[in-house]
């Protein structure tokens, strides 16, 4: 099986699945390709209802995590954030968790993938500055995960374990212009941290709070323009409303990159989408952003795109599918982009 593939749902497993949950009539299980390694995913159909299905291994997700995660997405879910509703088990769980594995049943949203309009862009994120501003008022109790992306000396050292792996994965690259080009990443993303520190954004803005902390089109659900569910709450932490809604601004103005010939990528971010997500989510907020968040969040786009890319390569060698010396440099350009065209960008509509 190939490193990023999920394992697949063993019949019997699925049979266990449908007992604990109480699912009656004829059963049918199709497996989605998309995931992390070793998490099964599909679409459960059984007497006519509907489920997404996940299969996480145990070691990935301890009980007490999964319970913290269930909680914070029916939270969003009685106030207003359009998160799928868990089924429970006869037991009343809200998984079926045996020595091996945990599987959920979310229900099933009908929907498509987005297509990079304005309108999805706002709908989005209106979406997300309702569930910050609903998160605000979710109590994570005494032990939450917290794991920010904005914190001092992320970047110190990446350099040589990074280029280790890439070449590892890819013996031909150039190795002087790979190990240049992940020390100017992480420069960068350095820099990114100074700049944000010294806006002092955490001390004007509110508390950390709870986060969905993978905000990105791929986990949302459209139809119509507008946002139908936002799913995955595997990533949920306590960080700054600053940090989430940096990170997914990011995503929502990125363009993809097709196919892993970097001539067709587009460093650029789409200042539109960027403009419409913002201002409906700031909308959405009830509390505005401070003025320090507000001038904080291009640095931490910056420092969000530059993790997003060291994490990967630090991890199999690769950036997803793509070679770390094709997609490295490409970062470290978007990056730049971002540093010289969103402050003022933002600044322009605050």
């Amino acid at each position: 099986m190939s490193p990023g593939a999920p394992e697949p749902l063993a019949r019997e497993e699925l049979r266990a699945t449908v007992r604990a949950f109480g699912l009656k009539g004829p059963v049918r299980f199709e497996s989605i390709g998309r995931g992390a390694s070793r998490t099964a995913k599909g679409r459960l159909t059984a007497g006519g209802a509907r489920f997404m299905l996940k299969r996480r291994p145990v070691e990935a997700m301890p009980a007490e995590h999964a319970a913290f995660l269930h909680r914070f997405q029916a939270f969003l879910r009685a106030h207003g954030v359009p998160a799928p509703a868990l089924a429970r088990t006869v037991d009343g769980a809200p998984e079926h968790r045996t020595e091996l594995a945990a599987i959920e049943l979310a229900e099933w949203v009908d929907g498509a993938r987005w297509t990079r309009t304005e309108g999805e862009a706002a709908s989005a994120g209106a979406v997300v500055g309702r569930m910050i501003a609903a998160a605000a008022r979710f109590d994570p109790g005494p032990a939450p995960p917290g794991i920010s992306f904005h914190r001092a000396g992320t970047f110190a050292g990446v350099g040589g374990p990074v280029l280790e792996l890439a070449m590892r994965a890819d013996p031909g690259s150039d190795a002087s212009s790979l190990r240049a080009a992940i020390e100017r990443l992480g420069s960068l993303g350095h820099e990114a941290w100074e700049r944000a520190e010294s806006t002092r954004f955490a001390d004007e803005g509110p508390r950390p709070g709870c986060v969905h902390g993978d905000l990105h089109p791929g986990n949302a659900i459209f139809a119509d323009g507008t946002v139908q569910a936002v799913i995955d709450f595997d990533s949920v932490r306590i960080d700054y409303r600053a940090c989430e809604l940096s990170a997914a601004l990011l995503h929502f103005a990125n363009h993809p990159m097709p196919g892993e010939d970097p001539v067709a990528w587009r460093e650029d971010l789409d200042l539109v989408r960027l403009h419409a997500f913002a201002e409906s989510c700031m909308a959405a907020l009830g509390a505005p952003l401070s003025a320090a968040e507000l001038a904080a969040i291009p640095w931490l786009m910056i420092e969000a795109c530059a993790l997003e890319t060291l994490v990967p390569v630090a991890r199999t060698g690769r950036f997803a599918q793509v070679r770390a010396d094709r997609a490295v440099p490409f970062l470290v350009r978007k990056c730049e982009w971002i540093a010289r065209h969103v402050p003022q960008a933002l600044s322009s509509r605050s």
